[in-house]
């Protein structure tokens, strides 16, 4: 009986062994960087009760994983550059990712939309003409009034997509980040050992793969030791070097906020009064009225330059503790004087594709009257140099044009990055040469690199409401961005100096693009399909619209009104779906009056109470947030009991085989002193 009870215990404790391997498989994935967020369910299984069907998944998924595009690229990447620079290129492959299924729903869409176009009565003749970079099926101008719920569908469905698979990601990245922090506070007495012994993957079988494991070591080792030295200067510093420091960090915050505000500010009065501004500088420097339209333009760009390197030396100036702050305080601060470029585009083309937007009390957004902003003349002045003029030649409609300038931004902003970093990095080849010095490889930031991919997204979002069949084509631009970015980086391209410990990145990474996703994605279709004058017919524009044709009336400050011909003039320029609609909301309570009850919820639940939806949405995230939380502690705790009960089951089979020792040992006593 002691026999099999001491077998059953040995053999308890092997299989609690072997279920420890497990899960320590699971987190070496997680901190080799090679964990994505489709790792995630490897945390959260019930290893007690794992079945060979669930092993066998598992391991499937890992295996699929390690293949999935881009993988490869990430884990060469993070061996040669280490984790901090890879996890840019682990949250640029997400975004493919998450593109890659709002192109197949494009793709279900456009085969839809050719369908309806070829079967139109009559057939749209455009199909395949170009207004500059918009091709004819993608304009908004292919899709009538019988497209008006397909239209709607997609351009609420492509955004919906996106934001809510980012919010998706951010549940997924704070569970791992809270796991990461877990596992770390229980190995914090072995984390060196773990790291330099129990390292090497033996199931490798390919060379490359080799080679990125073993970079990856050493660049794991070198950021670990990093770390630990910044920690040591934290603990070590006094109190009069703690009061120092904080008050150098908060008067970098209030010089940022004041750059801040002096840099959007300057920016805002040099677009809405680009032209008198262009005008009073041309007539103090003689003979250069020839320049006067490039003036403002120019002094937008120096801004934008300067700013950023400003921001450089104020975080600098604030001495913060580790690289993985730097980085993140650099990203907070360039996104935020980033961003406002983005909404100056979108309002520059919302005025074009709304021609009396901010005109009259006619204009509104959801009930808001943007008239009561200035008088009329000023308004004027404003929307004449804010708003893109509409060209009546190369369009036949006002969101035509709209949607072929935001792909025309996009693309430019696509070709000129890669040309001016091409260039850039031969002329400093060059210029190497011609000293005879060492070519100096540029640093990679991962702050900088990550505030310029947002903001190539923000411009991609934009482009939702007016050309939204164009995002399938948008997986190309990001695709190739991605293979560029990687091809410069081996090239000309080296590791940040300092070493920072990038695990959980992507938590602070997701935030910026959720705000970006809302502020332009979000926004831009929640006005679009609110307007009640945006791209509308004769019979919806009002006769007392406001309207300041020339300078005369501007200088009076007195405005006349749009005549019966001017009105239909304009009305000619309209296009798209909801031409006869007074809003696209309006439409969708119109098609269902016939059921009032319904068509009341709809309006309270979707238009009229946003905020709650947005308060709803909070509570969600937090109650996931808690959850988690709660589940890394239970999981912990968990492992501790199961460690407890191994231990105790091999003490328990040592005991027996001592207690069966001690009892020979008796018994041959016994029988020596009965001899």
């Amino acid at each position: 009986g002691g026999g099999g009870g001491g077998g059953g215990g040995a053999g308890g404790a092997a299989l609690e062994e072997q279920r420890r391997k497990q899960r320590e498989e699971a987190r070496k994935a997680l901190f080799s960087g090679g964990a994505d967020d489709e790792d995630d369910n490897l945390f959260h299984v019930n290893v007690q009760d794992m079945s060979f069907i669930r092993d066998l998944i598992i391991r499937l998924t890992k295996y699929i994983n390690k293949r999935m595009p881009l993988a490869a690229d990430i884990r060469t990447v993070q061996g040669h550059f280490g984790s901090s620079v890879a996890s840019f290129f682990s949250f640029y492959r997400w975004i493919i990712i998450t593109n890659v299924w709002a192109g197949v729903l494009c793709l279900v869409f456009m085969i839809l939309h050719f369908y309806s176009l070829y079967t139109s009565d009559p057939a749209y003749s455009d199909i395949f003409t170009f207004y500059l970079l918009l091709p004819g099926f993608m304009a908004t101008s292919s899709y009538g009034t019988d497209d008006r719920y397909q239209y709607l569908a997609l351009i609420m469905l492509l955004p919906m997509i996106l934001f809510f698979d980012a919010i998706r990601k951010w549940i997924n990245e704070d569970a791992n980040s809270k796991i990461i922090t877990s596992i770390e506070a229980e190995q914090a007495n072995i984390k060196f050992a773990k790291q330099f012994l129990c390292c090497w993957d033996h199931g490798l079988t390919l060379n490359t793969d080799v080679e990125d494991l073993m970079c990856t070591i050493g660049s794991n080792m070198n950021t670990m030791i990093a770390v630990e030295k910044e920690k040591g200067k934290t603990l070590e510093r006094s109190f009069n070097e703690k009061v120092n420091l904080f008050i150098k960090r908060s008067v970098g915050i209030l010089l940022y906020i004041c750059l801040l505000l002096a840099s959007w500010a300057s920016i805002l009065y040099l677009k809405a009064q680009s032209q008198q501004v262009a005008e009073k500088l041309a007539s103090y420097i003689e003979g250069a009225s020839y320049l006067s339209t490039s003036i403002v333009p120019g002094a937008v760009t120096v801004i934008n330059a300067i700013v950023p390197m400003i921001i450089d030396k104020i975080t600098a100036f604030e001495s913060w503790d580790s690289e993985k702050t730097v980085q993140n305080v650099l990203l907070m601060k360039m996104y935020l004087a980033k961003i406002l470029m983005v909404l100056i585009q979108f309002v520059s083309n919302l005025f074009l594709g709304d021609p009396i937007l901010f005109t009259s009390s006619t204009s509104m957004y959801f009930g808001y009257d943007f008239s009561t902003l200035a008088d009329a003349a000023a308004r004027y002045k404003i929307r004449a140099n804010l708003e893109t003029p509409f060209d009546d030649v190369n369009f036949r409609c006002r969101l035509d044009q709209v949607g072929a300038s935001f792909i025309q931004i996009v693309t430019v902003d696509f070709v000129l990055s890669k040309v001016i970093a091409i260039s850039v990095a031969y002329v400093m080849t060059f210029k190497a040469k011609v000293t005879k010095k060492d070519f100096k490889r540029e640093e990679f930031t991962v702050s900088k690199k990550m505030v310029n991919l947002l903001y190539f997204q923000g411009l991609i979002f934009l482009t939702i409401s007016y050309a939204p069949l164009f995002t399938f084509i948008v997986l190309v631009f990001q695709y190739s961005s991605f293979k560029f970015e990687k091809a410069m980086l081996f090239k000309f391209g080296t590791k940040p100096k300092k070493e920072w410990k990038a695990q959980d990145a992507g938590n602070f990474f997701i935030k910026f693009y959720l705000v970006t996703i809302i502020v332009t994605g979000l926004l831009s279709v929640y006005l679009f399909l609110g307007s009640t004058t945006h791209a509308k017919i004769e019979k919806l524009l009002n006769s007392t619209v406001e309207f300041c044709p020339d300078e005369e009336s501007e200088a009076t400050a007195t405005c006349t009104t749009l005549n019966s011909t001017e009105i239909v003039k304009e009305a000619a320029k309209m296009c798209g779906p909801f031409t006869e609609e007074t809003s696209a909301w309006a439409m969708v309570q119109k098609d269902i009056s016939g059921f009032p009850t319904l068509a009341q919820i709809l309006y309270e639940v979707v238009v009229n109470v946003l905020i709650v939806w947005f308060i709803v949405l909070f509570f969600f995230l937090k109650s996931h947030f808690a959850e988690s939380s709660l589940g890394v502690a239970e999981t912990s705790i968990n492992e501790k009991e199961r460690a407890f009960e191994s231990t105790a089951l091999a003490n328990e089979s040592k005991i027996r085989k001592l207690t069966k020792k001690i009892n020979k040992m008796e018994l041959a006593a016994q029988a020596a002193a009965a001899d």
